[in-house]
């Protein structure tokens, strides 16, 4: 009888020891796998622009003033050599017309002349209005510098040039047409001036630089009443734009930023490497579509208010085993969720619960799944009993393991349609748009929360101010 008992003992000890560790390696549950991160949507943003005239007439007028032609040796039949000398006389005004531009230069003429009576040699002046048309056709060259090629449309006198002679007025309009005609510095290279004075000034890399660089710095958008942080970020890659075309006082194109778009609740994101503004490509497509990812988080300090809500102070049961829950607390590493749960009962110790974030597009919850589960505890025989137990703790833990993110979502689409709603990107550049279309692509798991990743789809139009 004591040698049964002795052998009895062998087998139990044997069972709890080596044999039962042999059992659970073989049925452990293998850890759990990180997902693979969401990769963020690109967005091909095609943004109608609109620049007035006015940044044209600007760098224009900035080069063109004060005295711009001089000539102290005209030859003039009969009346020697003249003196002329032209000044810009009034603000140049532009209208854009297709892809021209077409404006008229007030200029004011003076001219000198000499001559001799009776041996007396006396200087005349003769001060005259004149305003010369030109048409400019223009294109956008690839590094945004802008090349016309402008063309005198003719001239009128705004004043009739005359001259006084004694008590004699004398009308000179026609010599005074003859002189501007042979004036090349005057007419025929006028176009050649313009032309110079928009390569220097009207340079479009002026106006997109500044933009390219602020997309690319995360901003902060305040929107009243948002107890959160709203942070908008641009990681761009390359740009076009479409023909351009005129008409009146504006110059519009589409320009399309490909780049992925993002918005972040909560704390600043890091910005990305600044990349410098690359030369544009150019195409036909005018789509003013465009997607923006979202990121909606529930911080853990939220989730885990609910856990405990709902689990601590609670007696699970099934069957003859049943535990107690004194605390649970929700985090995340490497991309799993965490659930730790300090239980007494039929399991003693703390149990470590990993698992996957699942959305839930039906009813807009976040679940955990695919759990794999861990007990701390110093028995090897408490541990057998607990890895048995575990199909029945999930069972009754899991139904009730779902965090509702219609809140976060909605509050995520109220937020980012306000900051579409005249959001100034740069001083003097605003942007419109509207949210027509929430997607959800899944639930990650950060250092801070559960993060939802949705796509949102709409229209969008940008206009730079004068």
């Amino acid at each position: 009888m004591r040698i049964i008992i002795t052998f009895l003992t062998i087998i139990i000890i044997c069972t709890l020891n080596g044999c039962t560790n042999r059992s659970m390696k073989a049925t452990e549950t293998p850890p759990a796998t990180p997902p693979t991160p969401i990769t963020p949507t690109p967005s091909v943003i095609n943004i109608p622009a609109e620049i007035k005239t006015a940044f044209i007439e600007k760098a224009i007028n900035e080069q063109l003033a004060g005295t711009i032609y001089r000539n102290n040796a005209f030859p003039v039949e009969n009346l020697g050599n003249a003196q002329i000398t032209v000044r810009k006389n009034g603000h140049i005004k532009i209208r854009a017309t297709g892809n021209e531009l077409t404006y008229k230069i007030p200029l004011n003429i003076s001219i000198r002349f000499s001559f001799t009576i009776l041996g007396h040699t006396e200087h005349k002046d003769v001060d005259a209005g004149i305003t010369i048309a030109l048409r400019s056709k223009y294109t956008l060259k690839n590094n945004w510098t802008l090349a016309t090629t402008t063309t005198v449309d003719g001239y009128e006198w705004t004043s009739n040039p005359t001259i006084k002679i004694r008590f004699i007025t004398i009308p000179i309009k026609p010599i005074a047409d003859f002189i501007v005609s042979k004036q090349s510095g005057i007419i025929n290279d006028l176009g050649k001036m313009i032309d110079d004075a928009m390569a220097k000034g009207a340079n479009a890399k002026d106006i997109i630089t500044p933009i390219w660089t602020q997309l690319q710095t995360p901003t902060e958008i305040t929107i009243p009443d948002m107890p959160q942080k709203l942070w908008l970020r641009f990681n761009p890659s390359d740009i076009y734009i479409t023909q351009i075309t005129g008409k009146g006082s504006h110059i519009s194109a589409i320009i399309g930023i490909r780049a992925i778009t993002e918005t972040f609740i909560g704390d600043k994101p890091q910005p990305q490497k600044l990349k410098p503004l690359p030369n544009f490509k150019t195409q036909d497509t005018k789509d003013s579509t465009f997607t923006i990812n979202l990121y909606a988080e529930l911080p853990f300090e939220h989730a885990t208010a609910i856990c405990r809500e709902t689990f601590v102070g609670k007696t699970l049961k099934s069957g003859r085993q049943k535990v107690l829950v004194h605390d649970i607390e929700i985090s995340g590493e490497n991309g799993l969720a965490q659930i730790k749960m300090n239980l007494s009962g039929s399991i003693k110790g703390t149990v470590n619960v990993t698992g996957h974030a699942i959305y839930n597009e039906k009813n807009q919850t976040l679940t955990i799944d695919n759990f794999n589960f861990d007990v701390e505890s110093k028995s090897k025989y408490q541990k057998t009993r607990n890895k048995l137990l575990k199909g029945i703790i999930m069972s009754k833990m899991k139904p009730h393991m779902k965090f509702p993110l219609d809140k976060t979502l909605e509050d995520a689409k109220t937020a980012t349609q306000k900051m579409l709603s005249n959001y100034e990107i740069y001083k003097g550049v605003t942007l419109n748009g509207n949210i027509d279309a929430l997607t959800v692509q899944g639930v990650e798991v950060t250092d801070n929360g559960f993060r939802a990743v949705v796509t949102a789809k709409g229209t969008a139009s940008v206009k730079v101010r004068e």
